[in-house]
């Protein structure tokens, strides 16, 4: 359980995520703007080469990710944040992403750039 402050780290990744792959959660929560999961934080700087799926203030699910600049940094689904648990699936194909809620495709989002994120940590919840 995650209370919006705390987060596992849950040691590095072996190797790069690469172009396509998917992430499965459940999750019930009222909190909006908080971290899911982040992949690939480099441990010299913050942002470079990181994914990261989360919720934004408005309690849509966002993805965004970054290697000198952004690739994806987009939400497009309903509000999650209604103390339901919900099922949470994003599957990138290249610089396609897809949003499922409980199954249901709701909504599709695209990417600038290919970014292909590193190796480096694995973190669950808000850092």
């Amino acid at each position: 359980s995650f209370d919006g402050k705390t987060y596992q780290n849950c040691s590095s990744l072996p190797h790069s995520i690469g172009q396509g792959f998917s992430i499965s959660v459940w999750l019930q929560t009222t909190k909006a703007s908080s971290y899911i999961i982040s992949i690939g934080r480099s441990p010299d700087s913050r942002f470079e080469s990181e994914f990261v799926l989360q919720i934004d203030s408005n309690g849509r699910l966002m993805v965004w990710d970054y290697s000198n600049g952004y690739g994806y940094n987009a939400a497009d689904t309903p509000s999650i944040t209604t103390g339901a648990r919900v099922h949470v699936v994003f599957i990138r194909n290249g610089k396609i992403g897809r949003f499922y809620v409980n199954g249901v495709l709701t909504g599709t989002i695209s990417s600038n750039t290919l970014i292909m994120n590193e190796k480096g940590a694995f973190v669950v919840g808000t850092d």
